[in-house]
């Protein structure tokens, strides 16, 4: 009974869960996120009731002791809205987490080192970012359809997602390239250049004694009056 609902609710707290666990394992904290939570345990009222009124088992005296098909499909469309709500809320927040770690990762380097390392992060990967954000917003313009829209507006999300994780793990993977070359380029820019550094410390250090050596002469020449 109600195979449909019960599909969508374990199909949406399944993607809710697998995104918790991904944050947890790659250190983006969501403990101080508590609405999730909230809607989690929302879900989880709605669906026991639907349970005990369909097995009579009720102590709740919000929910009949005599089973009432109406009832528990009732109970199960408000659990999946709590865990459709649920699951907005984690990706809303990892999606932003993600796009926040991207640019954070990639600041110290400048275009050169980055197309160097991730030759494609301009081309493609960026544009996919920018393009990811731009459908985010849209679904989260629809996310409150009806529940027969749920499961394709959170297919949609959960696509976008593993794209953005996928390139987020990747650029994560090249930060040892990135300082590795960034590294690498100083020290050819040293080497390529070395003569004009010694000679622009020459030529700064002769610029000095010049100044200081006629500063001498004109105190010398123009005493200060007593």
């Amino acid at each position: 009974m109600h195979e449909e609902l019960w599909t969508k609710i374990v199909t949406v707290h399944n993607y809710s869960k697998a995104y918790f666990i991904w944050c947890e394992e790659n250190g983006v904290c969501l403990k101080s996120f508590l609405q999730p939570n909230n809607e989690l345990k929302n879900a989880w009222e709605h669906t026991v009731r639907a349970k005990a009124n369909e097995l009579g088992i009720s102590i709740d005296p919000q929910t009949p002791n005599t089973p009432n098909a109406n009832y528990q499909e009732s109970s199960l469309n408000d659990a999946l809205k709590h865990e459709y709500r649920a699951f907005f809320d984690i990706c809303d927040w990892l999606s932003w987490t993600l796009r926040n770690k991207v640019q954070k990762d990639l600041a110290p380097y400048d275009h050169e080192v980055i197309s160097e390392v991730i030759p494609d992060y301009f081309t493609d990967i960026r544009p996919k970012l920018d393009k990811a954000s731009d459908e985010i917003a849209k679904i989260r313009a629809t996310k409150d359809a009806e529940a027969r829209d749920i499961l394709i507006h959170v297919e949609k999300y959960h696509a976008i997602l593993d794209i953005l994780i996928a390139d987020v793990e990747r650029i994560s993977n090249s930060i040892g390239a990135l300082v590795e070359y960034k590294k690498k380029r100083k020290i050819s820019f040293l080497k390529e250049y070395w003569w004009m550094i010694v000679l622009g410390s020459l030529i700064a250090g002769a610029c000095i004694a010049f100044f200081d050596h006629l500063n001498d002469i004109v105190h010398w020449a123009f005493p200060p009056k007593k």
